[in-house]
């Protein structure tokens, strides 16, 4: 009986803000109010089945759709004026019309229907979850961390995150002063291939092993700011807002989970001002071409000036757009392919399947050696590769579902040992669904391998 009221609260709760929101978005623009409207709640009844049915990665996969697809569009709309025919705002022959994107969109919502749907009958059919999800509870988590609540094994962990940082830090100054891995110039190339090791070790090893190890120390306020400095000198590094997000993630993560709402709060502000702070940076950098000393740029009061009272929602309206939302799918539909089940199995296997994205959505030629992210993320690809066909859009959703059901599996697999390597399990399953759905294909099949190798290596050394 508590529980349903609970439900209800929460439920009115939503309602309100729902209404709030589209009010808001009417008033500045009667079109973004309208798709608000109309998305968010048809994208939030799949992010509640998605929740519902307790799978780990098809939550996190309907949470990023909830906020590319369902709330993004509104924002999308509000900024019509800085969308052009190419360049960073391209949406070429798009008119900004709702009926029109409506006609766009409904194939966006076919697929992730499909997603949900074959999901959840894979889920049923092959590998029933019910009995084994009480551990995945998130208030149950120290029992899945098996963190020792002995006080001389957290300062040891809390010893090793500081000499672990202490090493990130000054590597990362390193690669920003030898123009290694900055996001938008020219590379300076290593031998071996470290380049981008070096890179792809700043922006998705450091993150997991820091969230291990911040996970196991007593998380006390001095190891809390030790954090979001280094992920603040690792953003600059290599200019990049979503390092500084995903380094910072274990602090927000346990500051919800240990109930500091005080410094869940203090944590967002530093992100958003450390958000803004890194998009000015970018300026800096750029017109640096040549190049500029790290510490020169840190004390550069270019750095504050982006620095205004709404950084919150621009913020969030950047996540959003980092998801590929909107803009992206407008490219996509455009764009008319060759060779459709060729196409496919091209981007499945890891090939090309355009020559030159910047070129043909951005209208952008690229010099050599230019490293800069111009994807469109998975979403927008597969109504590329449908090229308006449902069925095809249909079967597309099938082999994502496999996609994610086999993630999940290894992210159950790995759960069900509740040792030390099953902490590994949240954070690999949310870089799993976030390279998915950024289009990462060979760092998606990679995290899997990783998640499968871990598994076998699980099974090897547990007694008979």
């Amino acid at each position: 009986m508590k529980n349903r009221m609970k439900n209800r609260k929460l439920f009115f709760y939503i309602f309100i803000i729902y209404l709030i929101l589209t009010l808001l978005f009417w008033v500045q623009d009667k079109q973004a109010g309208i798709l608000f409207a109309i998305l968010s709640p048809v994208s939030g009844l799949f992010l509640f089945i998605a929740i519902r049915e307790k799978g780990i990665t098809i939550s996190i996969f309907t949470l990023f759709f909830f906020l590319a697809h369902g709330i993004e569009p509104a924002f999308f709309f509000l900024d019509k004026e800085n969308y052009t025919y190419y360049g960073w705002g391209a949406v070429k022959n798009f008119n900004f019309e709702v009926l029109e994107f409506l006609n766009i969109y409904i194939l966006v919502y076919i697929l992730m229907a499909s997603i949900l749907i074959f999901f959840i009958g894979l889920r049923k059919i092959l590998f029933p979850l019910d009995k084994s999800l009480s551990s995945c509870n998130i208030t149950k988590i120290d029992d899945i961390l098996n963190i020792n609540n002995n006080i001389q094994k957290k300062i040891l962990f809390q010893i090793l995150l500081i000499i672990f940082i202490s090493l990130v830090i000054p590597i990362s100054i390193a690669m920003f002063n030898n123009q290694i891995g900055i996001l938008g110039l020219p590379q300076h190339r290593l031998p071996f291939k470290l380049t981008g090791a070096l890179y792809f070790f700043r922006s998705l090893l450091v993150p997991v092993i820091i969230f291990y190890l911040y996970g196991k120390s007593n998380r006390s306020t001095l190891l809390n700011l030790i954090v979001l400095i280094c992920a603040l000198i690792a953003g600059l590094s290599g200019v990049s807002r979503s390092t500084l997000i995903f380094i910072t993630l274990p602090t927000l993560f346990y500051a919800f989970k240990d109930r500091q709402y005080i410094r869940l709060v203090i944590i967002f502000i530093f992100i958003s001002i450390g958000y803004e702070v890194i998009t000015s940076s970018r300026l800096i950098v750029y017109y640096s071409y040549s190049g500029i000393n790290f510490f020169d740029l840190i004390f550069s009061p270019e750095l504050l000036r982006n620095i205004t009272w709404d950084i919150p929602l621009k913020i969030f309206n950047n996540i959003c757009g980092r998801l590929c939302g909107a803009q992206n799918v407008v490219l996509a539909y455009q764009y008319v392919i060759d060779g459709r089940i060729s196409a496919i199995i091209k981007y499945f296997s890891l090939q090309r399947v355009i020559k030159d994205e910047a070129l043909e959505f951005y209208g952008f030629i690229l010099p050599p050696n230019m490293a800069i992210g111009v994807g469109i993320g998975f979403i927008p690809m597969l109504i590329l590769l449908a090229n308006k066909n449902i069925f095809v859009l249909i079967l597309l959703g099938l082999i994502t579902a496999f996609l994610l059901f086999l993630a999940e599996w290894m992210v159950r697999k790995l759960l069900s040992f509740k040792n030390n390597l099953s902490f590994l399990a949240y954070p690999l399953s949310f870089l799993i669904v976030y390279t998915l759905i950024s289009s990462l294909s060979s760092i998606f099949y990679s995290f899997l391998l990783i998640s499968i190798m871990i598994n076998i290596f699980q099974h090897v050394r547990r007694p008979s």
